[in-house]
């Protein structure tokens, strides 16, 4: 290996083969030197690309966005709120968890959902002590939204028909001349 990556950067000076058994050697040695290094480094650019998957697919769905909106003529201030969520999803890494549930069995993604989401029902102060079997079904009924900074999620005389629990950041409620802070509901 050392003699390889001499000969590959041509490095040192190496003897020259005399014999055609040496030749076949340095031939073979050389091969498997190359070889060896274009599997590292090859490793190392489809790490590369794996991490930055998420990022790409992102970035494209971004682009089609963009495309979709300037031939459709959209106007400036909805375009600036799509672009501000795309930017939203791609600094807090969301995953759309639908594909991955598609392919599950009910029972198993039913298990998978409570397993991730237990500890976060039952840390809402409406649910500390509640009852296995009543977060067992509210797990069933939970739906992901997701709200960029600065959304309305509801105004004032909408009837109320969901329950919203903040799981990361936090709502606040303002009041009608949108300056106002009324009040502010934390994580949980």
């Amino acid at each position: 290996m050392y003699w390889s990556a001499l000969t590959i950067t041509t490095l040192g000076e190496q003897p020259e083969p005399n014999m055609s058994y040496q030749n076949l050697y340095e031939i073979f040695d050389s091969l498997v030197g190359i070889l060896l290094f274009a599997v590292i480094v090859g490793s190392v650019g489809d790490m590369v690309a794996n991490s930055n998957a998420y990022t790409s697919n992102l970035r494209n769905q971004l682009d089609g966005v963009k495309l979709y909106m300037g031939t459709r003529n959209v106007e400036q201030l909805l375009q600036k709120k799509a672009l501000h969520y795309f930017g939203f999803m791609l600094n807090n890494r969301h995953v759309d968890d639908k594909p991955i549930k598609r392919y599950l069995p009910a029972k198993l993604k039913h298990t998978m959902q409570l397993n991730i989401h237990q500890d976060m029902l039952k840390d809402v102060d409406l649910f500390k002590g509640s009852d296995d079997k009543l977060i067992y079904e509210l797990v069933g009924k939970l739906k992901l939204h997701l709200f960029c900074p600065g959304d309305e999620i509801c105004k004032r005389g909408d009837h109320g028909k969901e329950m919203y629990i903040v799981k990361s950041g936090q709502l606040t409620a303002m009041a009608e001349d949108n300056h106002t802070v009324l009040f502010t509901i934390p994580e949980g």
